[in-house]
């Protein structure tokens, strides 16, 4: 290796190594965790979420450094004059461009491998992670808001007494194409099962109402609402790299059952 190429690749290094640093910080910190803040996750909670968000923030920050690495060190070598100095020395300026095309190959291979982890580690570790903290979520929005909104439900309360939410009104809607149900109770509290993926609600002395039906209970319901919704098996941000080609075989398989059937129901049509 020459000293050219070594002086090429050390100052892309260099300032590749400082953008991502600042890219990664940036998106990590700045945004990641300002989102975070504002859906009424606990400053502990998002620490504890980083690692896991870090393969997919580097997916997207990495290409970025790599780019601003060749364009800020081939920008100075011809801003300059060295490419002219190499051309004098009868000398390809490939020599200049090489170094930067291999450097820019092997990152993207990391790229892409911070693609794949993302998707069979740190995602589903991002959940299970918010899952078993999303008592802890709830709780606090509603000490500070009071009230909390997710796509299934939504709680609003007049008080907190520890942990007892007091006259609250909670909206529950797991199918959309079915009427929600909502809970007034004198009190009610929530439990999270972390293993089961639910979050129950305990009320005293409720009033349910589901589209025009009106119930009143007189002692204690427990309403169990389902966390989790069934992650896309066939989805790319949930595969890795090996399990896409098995992905798209079983993809194949489906579309093939489904024009038999669709010939079979025009034949009997």
């Amino acid at each position: 290796m020459s000293i050219f190429t070594r002086y090429i690749l050390s100052e892309l290094l260099r300032i590749f190594g400082l953008a991502l640093i600042a890219l990664t910080f940036l998106l990590t910190v700045g945004f990641g965790a300002r989102e975070g803040l504002n859906r009424g996750m606990p400053p502990a909670l998002i620490v504890r979420m980083s690692p896991f968000m870090l393969p997919e923030v580097l997916g997207i920050t990495t290409p970025i450094a790599v780019l601003l690495a060749i364009s800020q060190v081939l920008g100075r070598v011809s801003g300059t004059n060295e490419l002219i100095a190499v051309r004098s020395a009868g000398l390809s300026p490939m020599v200049v461009v090489r170094p930067a095309i291999v450097f820019a190959y092997f990152i993207s291979l990391l790229t892409v491998w911070s693609y794949d982890l993302a998707a069979t580690w740190g995602r589903s570790n991002a959940r299970r992670v918010a899952v078993e903290a999303l008592e802890e979520i709830v709780y606090a929005k509603l000490r500070r808001e009071k009230g909390y909104e997710s796509e299934k439900f939504v709680i609003k309360v007049m008080a907190l007494d520890g942990k007892r939410l007091l006259r609250p009104t909670i909206t529950i809607q797991t199918d959309p194409n079915q009427p929600a149900m909502v809970l007034r109770a004198e009190q009610a509290e929530l439990f999270t099962d972390v293993k089961a993926g639910t979050l129950t609600i305990v009320c005293r002395k409720p009033v349910t109402e589901i589209g025009d039906a009106r119930i009143t209970v007189s002692d204690t319901l427990t309403q169990t609402i389902p966390l989790e919704t069934p992650q896309p098996s066939l989805h790319r941000q949930w595969l890795s790299m090996a399990e896409i080609p098995a992905a798209v075989d079983q993809l194949r398989r489906d579309v093939e059952q489904l024009q038999l059937y669709l010939r079979s129901a025009g034949a009997t049509a």
